[in-house]
């Protein structure tokens, strides 16, 4: 109860005109949106979603966001990418506990989602667990698309779960070199661009790659972390901002981004190369081993984590606040009309 009245407050400190800012210091957006909103030109396209058997990919759109899921040899949503601009936002293989892709069950489920979306189910076996990934097109909101994970204990003995994490990844290096999106992009958390400490946080993606994120509680020690943790992010560059959020209502749940090592085999059998990545979205715990459910499974126990909202956006990161208050909002997250 206490975790959905925290969660609540939250949600409806966004919903306000101003909301973009702590007690000292505010960082603040205008009282109205400009006239660049994500209803665009985009917007006339409807959510589509389609399998190609001969090759095993899927391919979800809606308005000019678009994912591309690969199925063989294994569950990989590998590309994520604005085709307005060309933008990559995912651009590596998905980032799952052990390296391996899930091994699918059952061929890709499609099916219509509400209000005139579209949507695909993933279910796989990643070791003893069963993990079913959906993404969904939602009809009701132009370039955006959400995922959602599930875990579930298939087996007949416990299973201890707390190191699953996993995520999209974005390539930030190649070899010793940077790559271009490493410093061109900027990243600020959400719903607080100012600290408590009354700087504003706006930093290049490669600030992730370079240095820790730290938390901590009430009379409790700082903690320096590689995973940055926040209710969202948002990566802007240009004229353009990409809208990373996490929602659970019924647990505490943070949207993770975290710099993976992992070893890079090509099509071709050449020698494994080590590779950093980004990686961002999907799910796992972060602090003090929440959400808790997602810690251990009983036999046949199964654990969703929250929806994690992905959504490009004109504008800069005001617009992308926005976005996330009308998300929120969407969500039942805002004050009662009568409230004083």
């Amino acid at each position: 109860m206490i975790n959905k009245t925290i969660s609540f407050l939250i949600c409806a400190m966004v919903a306000a005109p101003v909301f973009a800012g702590t007690a000292s210091g505010n960082e603040t957006a205008s009282p109205q949106p400009s006239a660049i909103t994500p209803a665009d030109s985009d917007s006339g396209s409807k959510p589509s979603v389609s399998f190609d058997s001969a090759t095993g990919q899927v391919r979800l759109v809606n308005g000019r966001l678009e994912l591309l899921v690969e199925t063989r040899p294994g569950l990989n949503p590998r590309s994520l990418r604005d085709l307005r601009t060309g933008q990559a936002y995912a651009d590596g293989d998905y980032a799952w506990p052990g390296g391996s892709f899930p091994k699918l069950v059952r061929s890709p489920e499609l099916m219509p989602a509400a209000g005139g979306g579209q949507m695909v189910k993933f279910t796989g076996r990643l070791g003893p667990v069963e993990v079913t990934q959906t993404f969904i097109a939602p009809g009701e909101q132009p370039n955006a698309i959400i995922e959602r994970i599930r875990l579930r204990n298939p087996g007949e003995e416990p299973l201890s779960t707390a190191d699953f994490k996993c995520g999209l990844t974005k390539r930030l290096e190649a070899g010793d070199q940077w790559l271009p999106d490493a410093t061109r992009i900027h990243f600020c958390r959400v719903p607080y661009r100012r600290g408590t400490d009354g700087r504003v946080g706006d930093y290049p993606l490669r600030e992730i790659m370079e240095r820790k994120d730290a938390y901590t509680g009430w009379n409790e020690p700082v903690v320096r972390t590689s995973t940055w943790g926040d209710e969202g992010w948002v990566w802007s560059s240009d004229i353009t901002s990409f809208l990373i959020a996490k929602y659970n209502p019924d647990a505490m749940e943070w949207s993770l981004m975290e710099p993976v090592q992992r070893e890079l085999t090509a099509e071709s059998n050449s020698t494994p190369r080590p590779e950093k990545v980004l990686r961002f979205a999907g799910a796992g715990q972060w602090k003090q081993g929440v959400p808790e459910g997602a810690s251990r499974l009983s036999p046949g126990q199964a654990f969703s984590f929250g929806d994690t909202w992905l959504q490009v956006v004109d504008g800069d990161w005001k617009e992308a606040y926005y976005a996330y208050r009308r998300f929120t909002e969407s969500r039942g997250c805002r004050l009662h009309p009568g409230y004083n």
